[in-house]
Formats: C-alpha cells, structure tokens, sequence
C-alpha cells in the first residue's frame, strides 16, 4: 500500500508499505478520509517525539476490509470511524478508568502506523459504527469532535456560563460549538486571523476580535476561558480573564518549553481553578453520536479536500495544493483516500516534496440576606464609637445588663506589628437586624499576623482584628430573630452582598463585594461588638469557648477538603504545618484519606503533625522531598493542599500530585507571579483550585467535627492571652513554633 511516512524532523515521503494484517481483536480499515492535526503538525516539526519513522493520521474514518479471528461485532463493509487512543488496560491509571493518562499511552498515527495511508490496522474496541445519516468522508472530525467533548467535561459548565474561547481553529471553533449546545449564555472568540474570526461568527459566537480587551467584559468577568491556541502569549493573556468561582481550561497543546506564570494568591482568593485536558477520554461515543445530529456542520469545518492522485499533504496555507476544495478558512485539512482497490492504482508512486512546518497558526444567600433594595444583614457596617441614640433593644427576661451611651468598652487597634494597643470607646448599640455579642474568645489568624506586618493582600492598617470569634449574646435589636440574650454564639466573618452570581449561587465566600468582618471592618477583638443576626451560629451543647474559637479555622479546611472531592481510599500531602495545614489533615482524615504526609520547615511541628495522626512527617527543604513523599504513599499524592502558597510550595504541589491528581490552593499567596509548565498541567490533567474561607454548611460541618473528638484541640492552641496583652498575643503568633494563639475577654 501507499503511505506518508515521516523520517525525521521536516521529512516526509510517500513510499510503498505491506498492507496491514489484522490481530485477532483487529479489523482493517481502507481509508476514506484523514484530518491533518496540529499533533501531526508538532510530529512534523520535532516538537513531539515519537519513534521515528512514523506514519502520521489519527483523525481518520473509512470502511472495514478485513477482520480478526475473534472479531463478532464488525463484519467487512462497514463504515467507521476510530478513536486512536491505545492503552496498556494494566496500569494504575487504566485500572481507575482513567486511560488518557496510561503510563504506556499510545495512539494510532502517533506510536503505531496511522491512516495516513490506503489501510490501517485498528482494535475492534475502538471502532464506532456510522449510521447512515453520517458521510464517510466527514466522519474523521469525530475524534477532534471527541476531544473537545473531553475538555467540556473537564470544564465542568454550567448553564448561563459565559465562556471566552482563545483561538479560532478547529478545536476552539469546536469549544464554540459545544458551548453553545450546553447552554452557554454568550461565547466570545479572539483570534489574530480575522477569516477565522469571520467563521466564528457564522458558527454564532457573540463577539469576536483579536484581542480580549477589545470585547465587552462581562459584568463579572467570565466563568470559563479555553485557551485552543497553546500560544505562550495567547495562554497568559487567557489566564488572566478568569471571573471570580471560574475556570481556566489548558486545551491548546502547548510546547514543552512553554512558561505561564500564576498568581497563586488570586487563584486563593477568587477560587479560580486551572486545569488541562488530555485526548479523549470516555468520549468518543458520544462524539460520534453528537455528530450525527448535526451539532457542527462538516462544510464550515473543513477547508480542503484533497483527492487520492494529489502528490501534496498541505500542512499549512504555505504549501497549496491546486487539487484541493476550499469550502472555509479554518484549519483542517483532510485528505481523502476514497475507498475500494479500484482506486489503488491512482496512488502516487513518488514521493512528494518535502513538507514546511507551520509557522503561525441561597438564591439569595443565607437567611436573613436581602437584595439590594433592602438593608444588608450582610453587608459591612462599621462600628461607630457614638452610634446613634435612636437605635432601639429588645430586652428579655435573659437579657445580660445592656450597656447605656456612656459605657466604655476596650477595643483592639493594630498600626503595625510593634504598635498593638487597646482604645477606649463608646460601647455600639445593634440595629434592628443585629445582635449585641460579648466576646468570649477570639482567635489570632496568620491573616492577622500577615495585615500587622502590612503583607496582607485586602487588610489595610491600622485596623481593629478579630474575624475568629466566640461570645455571647447581650442585646437584640428589634427585627433580630432566631437568638436571644444569653445565647452563646460563633461569628461568621464573610459579609456579601446576597445579589451577585456568586452569592444567588450560593458561593457567597467568593461575592463580588466581600468584606470581612475583622478584616475590612471592627473586629471582636474587643468587650462588646454588633453583627448582623444572620452572620452567627449557636454553639452546640457541651462545647467549651475554647473548643468553639477552632470552628472558624477549622471551616477553612473543611471547605477545601470538600473541594478536592471524594477522598475516600486517596492520598493526600499537606504542604505545611501551620493551623491551617493541621487542620487540613484532620479534616482529610475524617473525610477517608487513607495516607497522609505533611512537609514543613520545623521539626517541632513535623513533631505535632505525626502526633494529630500524619503518617509521615517530611522536611519541606529536603532535596528528595519528592521521592520520600512518594515512598511513604506508595506513589504521587491524589491531592496536595498547598497551606504555604509560595512559589517553591507551588512547584512542589505540581511535582508531588499524580496524573489526574488535584492541587488545593489554600493558603494566602504571596502577592506576585509563579511560573508553571502548562504542558504538564495538560498532559497529565492536573486541576489547581483555589479555595477561599467556607459557607454555612462548612461551618456546620467544622462544628460537627470538634463536637465529635475528630480534632485534639489541645495539640492546636498552644497559648492564650487576656485582652489586655493582645499585643503579646499578636507576637506569640509570629513565633513559627506557636500554632493557634487565642485572646480570652473577661466582661469588663
């Protein structure tokens, strides 16, 4: 048979080949039609390296010749189309249905003889049967329509998203597609090339230009960005158009090279996820069943047809061939092989000219939230030292003394890490929606520690702290329900708007306008403070103010476990030992981690981790860190909470999780940039998402767990201190041996 064979980078031949004859589960395919892939094109170029010599095409459909001695369900004369992807079946990531990402991963056309060529050998497994209604000649986009079936399902979209595509080529044009048939609310498209952006169009995006600046931004930024391009330029420009709770889809196949740089603390804080997706997976089915209902239209996506007694694969504009049908500007090439042995003697019997590479190519958030037209329980009020007189109090027979405009009360005041001090103020009366609290217990947080040394990214100086908060409940105001005086209650910090996406979706840790209670307004550092009635949680029976001082950490790494999904059977590494990361392994423990490893600078609280149950305890500047964590899991970790969210941790999270694994950003990231290889996270399917403070039903959850024994509360509060030596307290938590300091309040 006839065949296009590459023999090395920039060389290809048309030479003569034995036709293939098939295994016993094999059938043999004459080629009808094959698409010419940026794959091929990578092949071609020596960016991606096969054994060469090598013949290229696994975008490819036509009709079975021959088949295999164990073969039932094909017989000769059907018409197929065939996914190339060729795995082991005996690998761990085979074993878990996870086959895109074999450790011997093959393909057809790509470590094995492609359809480049009259005939090609192929398992039956991988062979769908085209119903009538399909053409022959246009069922090779099938597997690129497979492809972005996958990275759909990575993506994980929901209706009304609004997507923006980076790249007008075949497989964003195919995103395109997709986006609209699932429901998207708009779809924008950027690319230089304006025919291409022409055929976006037509194929009905919403907007098109060649730069994402020159569109209109969404309101809130867009949900789900593609980049189809793997473009450097194209990738960084994309990663920065992510709206908050969105995700960043590395679908363009990148170069080896390549460098992209994140910004690990806005991942963090809008709990943005970056992920990649690698072939076809599960999907190939159901692309060739989404085919034949017409979801894109083979006319606009192929632009050149070749027949058999053409002597030219054209690889780029740059190489025309007089033979071909131009029918579009997009990029797909496919060459036609027809089909039957009538036709073999057309087959050119000289090689063609070398080819060129080419160069350019809730719905209204909790209880007690309103919308806008309403007061916001929510929302930030600041506490006013002389509140006014008018404010009423509701006073029960439980009520503690309620504080009159002349009472004083102490306040915390931080300027800085060395000038901490209490201020005497007037005590604040509640609005009609919120409760008066005594504060029992407050915590000192390493956002605390971080805004006192003017590090904290959304924490300006001076400020008045305390977002970790126990206390109990003094007054009522008037419209305040649900609590009563002498109610001991837990603060929940977040305080949103009620009406943004985020917050109708019932993500309201990540509202457009978060504020923060102790953070962007006065704090429960303090005797007596107000917060909306909508913002506390009762303290369960039996549970000390001490023990309630942890719910607030403690939600944080619950919300991340839960982020990282079902644990049960996985393993997990935490990177740091901190409050935050030991509570992480307790939570990834509850939630059925079977092997946990810790890394941290210090052994003391290496120490600390082995004895809240880690199963290794590794020092996170150890030059084979890598290898002792794999050796102590039996492998790359499924999961790594990144609880340091430095550049170095990052790097480490990326090197330490398995293909397919997750990283869980959960630490306040360091402002600036961390370089990242995107081809890794692509080709081994890596997901980086952030994970911003909790909801209500992580609150819940955390309370549930400390209620439970499931976290030693005495191995994580390793000091206390009375108000009045906040101060004391602030620098005891910058001690790297401390892990959770607390600040006790006396009524005064």
């Amino acid at each position: 048979m006839k065949a296009a064979v590459i023999t090395g980078p920039g060389d290809i031949e048309i030479t003569t080949l034995d036709d293939p004859a098939p295994g016993p589960r094999e059938v043999v395919v004459e080629v009808v039609a094959n698409g010419l892939c940026g794959t091929d094109l990578h092949i071609l170029q020596g960016e991606f390296a096969p054994k060469l010599p090598i013949v290229p095409g696994h975008e490819f459909a036509g009709e079975v010749v021959a088949v295999g001695s164990a073969v039932t369900e094909l017989a000769v004369g059907a018409r197929v189309a065939v996914d190339p992807s060729l795995y082991c079946f005996e690998c761990h990531y085979c074993r878990i249905g996870r086959g895109n990402l074999c450790e011997r991963w093959g393909a057809i056309g790509v470590t094995s003889p492609g359809a480049a060529a009259e005939f090609v050998a192929a398992p039956v497994a991988n062979c769908a049967l085209l119903p009538d209604t399909v053409r022959t000649e246009d069922a090779a986009l099938i597997e690129p329509l497979s492809c972005a079936i996958r990275g759909y399902d990575v993506l994980r979209s929901r209706l009304a998203s609004r997507v923006l595509v980076y790249g007008a080529g075949t497989m964003g044009l195919m995103m395109l597609q997709l986006a609209k048939a699932t429901g998207a609310a708009s779809v924008d498209v950027v690319d230089l090339n304006p025919e291409r952006l022409a055929t976006a169009r037509q194929l009905g995006c919403s907007s098109g230009a060649a730069s994402a600046d020159e569109l209109l931004r969404p309101r809130y930024g867009w949900d789900l960005v593609v980049d189809a391009t793997g473009n450097a330029h194209a990738i960084q420009d994309a990663l920065g158009r992510v709206g908050k709770g969105g995700t960043y889809l590395q679908f363009g196949v990148a170069d080896y090279a390549a460098r992209a740089t994140i910004e690990p603390y806005r991942i963090y804080n809008q709990e943005i996820t970056i992920t990649g997706s690698m072939a076809v997976l599960h999907s190939f089915e159901r692309a060739a069943d989404l085919f034949a209902t017409g979801v894109i239209d083979p006319d606009v996506f192929i632009s050149d047809r070749l027949s058999r007694p053409c002597r030219h694969i054209p690889v780029c504009p740059a190489t025309p061939c007089t033979h071909s049908r131009r029918t579009g500007p997009t990029p797909k090439y496919v060459q036609y092989e027809g089909a039957g042995p009538a036709r073999r003697e057309h087959a050119p019997d000289a090689a063609g000219p070398a080819l060129r590479a080419n160069d350019g190519n809730v719905t209204t958030g909790p209880s007690g939230v309103p919308g806008r037209d309403h007061p916001l329980p929510g929302g930030p009020r600041p506490q006013d030292p002389d509140p006014a007189p008018s404010r009423r109090l509701r006073v029960t027979a439980r009520t503690e003394r309620t504080p009159t405009m002349t009472d004083q009360i102490r306040r915390v005041l931080v300027r800085s890490l060395d000038d901490i001090t209490i201020e005497h103020v007037s005590a604040p009366t509640p609005g009609d929606d919120e409760l008066l609290v005594r504060t029992t217990v407050v915590g000192v947080c390493g956002s605390d520690t971080h805004a006192a040394a003017g590090h904290h990214p959304f924490i300006d100086l001076p400020y008045r702290p305390g977002h970790e908060a126990v206390g109990v409940v003094a007054a009522t105001g008037t419209a305040a329900e649900g609590y009563e005086p002498g109610d001991r209650v837990i603060i929940e910090p977040n305080l949103y708007c009620g009406v943004c996406p985020q917050c109708v979706s019932g993500r309201y840790n990540i509202c457009q306008e978060l504020k923060v209670f102790g953070c962007q307004t006065p704090g429960a550092m303090t005797d007596l403070f107000t917060i909306p009635a909508g913002r506390v949680h009762r303290v369960p029976e039996g549970m000390t103010d001490i023990e309630a001082a942890l719910v607030e950490p403690l939600a944080t790494p619950v919300h991340a476990v839960a982020k990282a999904g079902d644990l049960t059977g996985r393993t997990v590494v935490v990177l740091g030992a901190g409050p935050i990361g030991l509570l992480v392994l307790a939570a990834a423990r509850h939630a059925g981690a079977t092997k946990i490893a810790v890394t941290d600078l210090l052994p003391g609280k290496r120490d600390r981790a082995l004895r809240l149950g880690a199963d290794a305890a590794l020092p996170a500047d150890a030059a084979d860190l890598i290898e002792q964590a794999h050796a102590a899991l039996g492998g790359p970790a499924d999961v790594v909470f990144d609880c340091v969210t430095r550049e170095q941790s990052m790097a480490q999270a990326i090197d330490l999780v398995t293909k397919g694994g997750t990283v869980i950003v959960v630490g306040v990231g360091a402002a600036g940039a961390t370089p990242v290889r995107l081809d890794l996270v692509q080709d081994r399917e890596i997901r980086i998402e952030g994970t911003l403070m909790y909801t209500g039903d992580d609150y819940r959850t955390a309370m549930s767990l400390i209620a439970s024994g499931a976290v030693n509360t005495a191995e994580i509060v390793t000091a206390t201190y009375p108000l009045a030596d906040a101060a004391r307290a602030f620098a005891a938590s910058v001690d790297p041996e401390q892990v959770k300091v607390l600040v006790t309040v006396d009524a005064p």
